[in-house]
């Protein structure tokens, strides 16, 4: 029978941020998971002045894209305890929580801030759903580096029933979780044809790099919302490079019309109006639930 076994990756010579994951029998993983948290792209066409843009809306998943990818890779994990560390401020919480819930698994999440901060409509969707959040006990927060550390310390108090996932979700070609966001995000957009021109926020830059695998000659329009994305990661890709002028925290100046998260995908929508053309794709990852969803 098809089977993978996967390598540990080490970051440079700090402590090892890895994920370690069994073998495990392709043949035999169920489709039900992956059913209800990877459905086909939906697109809608969105008329702005004289152009004409296509969004793909993965603001119809509670968890948006990165759900696609976790619906996948759970269903490969035999330990019950799903670990992340990162910002409230970002959607992996609740793809997690959401994906673990349909799971029967425990999302915990390390999160940068301190409780005392007010919850966003991300981290208390993600609290509603289960996920057992992670606050820094310093009142001005911490390092992201630090958040990780502290993940990768609770993983290794009990390595038998806790996984961690890397932040951003980010794995090298190879890694299961690089295999699963490729095979579910094919998936998703198979009836599509490969889009000439696509803009999409881009964080970690994952989503991007999966992108780019699956339609090599589009040419990708990247608005960078936080930290700088690695030149490793955008040297491959036939790209055009924006920043946005918000701080990562902060609500774009100029919202898109159609749903999105406000301080992530929302900070494309000024460089669309400026240089976009007809027919341009538009990557949606995914939009503020009410956290009264049920």
């Amino acid at each position: 029978s098809l089977r993978f076994s996967f390598s540990i990756y080490l970051t440079g010579n700090r402590p090892g941020l890895c994920v370690i994951f069994q073998r495990v029998n392709l043949q035999c993983i169920p489709s039900h998971l992956t059913e209800l948290t990877n459905p086909p792209v939906r697109v809608n066409s969105i008329a702005w002045e004289r152009n004409v843009y296509r969004v793909i809306d993965d603001g119809e998943l509670i968890g948006g894209t990165k759900q696609r990818l976790l619906g996948q890779l759970l269903q490969y994990e035999s330990k019950r305890e799903i670990v992340y560390a990162g910002t409230e401020l970002g959607l992996a919480i609740v793809a997690l929580a959401y994906t673990c819930q349909l799971s029967n698994m425990t999302a915990v999440v390390f999160v940068n801030s301190h409780a005392s901060h007010l919850r966003n409509g991300l981290s208390s969707l993600a609290i509603k759903q289960g996920v057992v959040i992670k606050y820094s006990n310093r009142k001005r927060g911490r390092s992201l580096w630090d958040t990780q550390v502290a993940a990768k310390r609770y993983c290794d108090e009990n390595l038998n029933d806790r996984l961690l996932i890397p932040f951003g979700m980010k794995c090298p070609n190879g890694h299961l979780i690089h295999h699963c966001f490729m095979t579910s995000i094919k998936q998703s957009v198979s009836l599509l044809e490969c889009p000439k021109r696509m803009w999409i926020a881009a964080g970690s830059g994952f989503i991007v790099t999966i992108l780019h695998e699956i339609w090599p000659l589009t040419h990708f329009l990247i608005i960078q919302v936080g930290k700088s994305i690695p030149s490793e990661i955008l040297t491959p890709i036939n790209h055009t490079l924006f920043i946005a002028p918000e701080r990562f925290y902060e609500n774009a100046e100029y919202q898109p019309p159609f749903e999105s998260v406000p301080w992530y995908d929302a900070k494309l929508w000024r460089f669309v109006i400026k240089y976009g053309q007809c027919d341009d794709f538009i990557w949606n990852v995914g939009k503020v639930y009410s956290d009264n969803l049920t």
